[in-house]
């Protein structure tokens, strides 16, 4: 190192300046060397394992910072880790729909149909899958803060279906309620249901009811519906 090899230099020509007394050409006595490196009390020796034993003390001191850094980093990795419980939404869902079942912590009550068929619900559950109720439950309307929401409108037996699906993902589609399915699917803003509502309509297009489900999805204003059907009808004339 720079600074050790200056410290040795400096040294040597004291102590040859002080001890001999020859020209610059005459060689140093043996003994003479021995002590430059072996003396205890020379400045040269002193020196020279000083700096050693300074900087063997830095690499074992650097050495443990190094383990002890590597050994936090880990830990660190490990707390942030991201634990996925793969089973946790469904065990969320199966907790909130055996609530809904038996009445618990249910804070809506929506009255289906002209009869008013009571529907018991959770409006964080209902706001965060249909978006119909996600606007109304966050404005000023007064549905918003009402414990009961009228639909009057809504076919009883379809909102139960929806209501089923809202908390279990589970629906059962036919050739009976697929219409009545996909159309409050589309009103309540479901939109995933309203796809695969799609997909099982365009599974059962042939020559007889493609003109009827054409009108359909203009009347739903369901894009996808339509250009599949208008295409069924360009490939396949009538």
């Amino acid at each position: 190192m720079a600074g050790m090899d200056s410290t040795i230099s400096t040294s040597a020509n004291t102590d040859i300046n002080d001890d001999l007394i020859t020209n610059e050409h005459d060689e140093i006595p043996k003994e003479q060397k021995d002590n430059l490196s072996t003396d205890p009390g020379s400045t040269v020796g002193y020196n020279q394992e000083d700096n050693i034993g300074e900087e063997t003390e830095k690499d074992e001191e650097f050495d443990e910072n190094v383990v002890f850094l590597h050994s936090f980093e880990h830990s660190m990795d490990i707390t942030k880790d991201d634990f996925n419980d793969h089973s946790h939404a469904g065990k969320l869902a199966q907790g909130a729909d055996l609530a809904r079942r038996i009445g618990r912590f249910c804070d809506i009550t929506l009255l289906i149909g002209e009869e008013k068929h009571p529907i018991k619900a959770h409006r964080v559950i209902l706001a965060s899958a249909l978006d119909y109720f996600q606007a109304i439950f966050s404005t000023d309307l007064k549905e918003g803060s009402q414990s009961e929401v009228e639909l009057p409108k809504t076919d009883a037996k379809t909102m139960e279906s929806l209501i089923d699906f809202v908390y279990t993902g589970k629906m059962k589609l036919d050739d009976h309620n697929i219409e009545k399915v996909i159309s409050a699917a589309n009103f309540f803003g479901m939109p995933r249901l309203v796809g695969r509502c799609v997909d099982y309509i365009t599974g059962k297009i042939n020559k007889s009811n493609c003109i009827e489900i054409l009108e359909f999805a203009e009347h739903l204003s369901n894009q996808a519906l339509r250009e599949f059907t208008m295409k069924y009808i360009t490939v396949r004339p009538l």
